[in-house]
């Protein structure tokens, strides 16, 4: 894993048996940015991070270093994408995963989250989306702020969809993850703000999505019961 490891990067490296990250690797699932939701199985990985960590990842999409996809168990072992040629000669031949990649395994860079970390599992354990913007009003301090900002900035709507999705997710097995955020990605992109968040992302770039409903207290109930109804043919249907 090295570069932006980003949603569909995430898919295709967090569910293996062993995940090695250059120091510099950059972490992140930014779906409610753009008014969609986390997939590719993250639901699965994001509610096995520890204490309240994926919670806040999954709804603020905040990027993260190597040392912190360490600590929330999303990588294995820090190793130099400078060595990934020698490392990956070694596999070739023959030698075994584990002991090859430790023989090139290097510290973990600093956790930037460290020291936020009693405060994250303190507030996202909050019932609601609108009850974890009140802790974090309360608190006060910087990060409270700037993480309430930034969760005011994405679509109301995939909030309260990611919330759900992560409060139901501990207790699936990875099928069923993947069955749940296919049905969820199968109605979103139908969605305004899916629409209304790739353009103001990707096409005219002005960062300024307007969302719709735009307040999470605007977000019909129903709306979200049904995103998580079953398909007339789910994923991995038998």
């Amino acid at each position: 894993m090295h570069g932006f490891v980003l949603g569909g990067g995430a898919g295709v490296s967090v569910h293996g048996r062993l995940r090695l990250a250059d120091p510099g690797m950059s972490f992140a699932m930014p779906e409610t940015a753009i008014g969609f939701v986390p997939d590719i199985g993250s639901s699965h990985f994001l509610a096995r991070c520890p204490g309240r960590l994926g919670l806040y990842l999954g709804l603020t999409g905040t990027r993260i270093g190597a040392g912190d996809a360490m600590a929330a168990g999303l990588v294995d072992m820090i190793v130099s994408r400078t060595d990934f040629p020698a490392l990956l000669e070694r596999l070739a031949a023959g030698e075994e995963p584990e002991a090859a990649a430790r023989a090139f395994a290097g510290k973990p860079p600093p956790q930037a989250l460290a020291g936020h970390r009693r405060r994250i599992d303190t507030v996202f354990a909050a019932p609601s989306v609108e009850a974890i913007l009140e802790r974090l009003d309360r608190d006060g301090s910087e990060f409270a702020l700037d993480t309430a900002a930034l969760l005011r900035a994405r679509s109301p709507s995939s909030l309260k969809l990611v919330f759900r999705q992560l409060q139901a997710a501990p207790g699936m097995s990875l099928r069923e993850c993947l069955t749940m955020e296919y049905r969820l990605a199968l109605r979103v992109i139908t969605r305004h703000d899916f629409v209304e968040g790739v353009r103001a992302a990707l096409v005219d770039k002005d960062r300024n999505p307007h969302w719709r409903p735009a307040a999470l207290a605007a977000v019909p109930e129903q709306d979200i019961e049904a995103a998580f109804a079953p398909l007339a043919r789910d994923l991995f249907a038998d």
